[in-house]
């Protein structure tokens, strides 16, 4: 295992990231039971989510502007893209999995959810209330996943440009 952090050091930090990002998630989870899909979340929580791209990002790039493994500014941002990707994609699995198994009732209570916000609009049947939940709880997984990988891949590439000007004027 030393031997593959040392040869790949960049997928091993963009793993870590990816777990701490869903980590931010599932700790409140577990101390206040708090879905995070259901409840939002707290303002350290959202800070959180926008700097764990930006500290991993930036660290990827500096370890493997260290080890020499790329020098252009083409390769630099290839790595924050490939960073913010990895992370998108072990939060969405951890999305998925709590979803589906550690709390299959979520999209469930989110219809209820709409439902219940719903109720007292008067322009709207019980059948148009109903329609628009069942297509919010169709469109929870969909907007969670686009809305990961466009913030963390925006985040990434921010990140990337602003960390190698600083690693190429050194």
């Amino acid at each position: 295992m030393k031997n593959y952090i040392k040869t790949n050091p960049i997928l091993f930090i963009s793993i870590i990231a990816g777990f701490a990002f869903c980590l931010n998630e599932h700790i409140p989870y577990l101390l206040y039971n708090k879905n995070p899909f259901l409840a939002g979340y707290t303002n350290i929580q959202l800070y959180i989510r926008f700097v764990i791209p930006i500290i991993f990002t930036a660290l990827g790039i500096i370890v493997g502007q260290k080890q020499k493994k790329f020098i252009d500014f083409k390769s630099i941002i290839k790595v924050g893209l490939s960073i913010a990707l990895i992370i998108s994609l072990t939060y969405t699995l951890y999305m998925l999995l709590f979803i589906f198994s550690i709390e299959p009732n979520t999209l469930e209570e989110y219809k209820q959810g709409v439902i219940t916000l719903n109720t007292n609009t008067p322009n709207m049947s019980v059948n148009e209330i109903n329609q628009k939940a069942e297509d919010s709880k169709n469109n929870l997984i969909i907007t969670g996943v686009l809305f990961t990988f466009a913030s963390n891949l925006f985040i990434g590439f921010i990140t990337a440009v602003v960390t190698a000007i600083f690693v190429r004027n050194k």
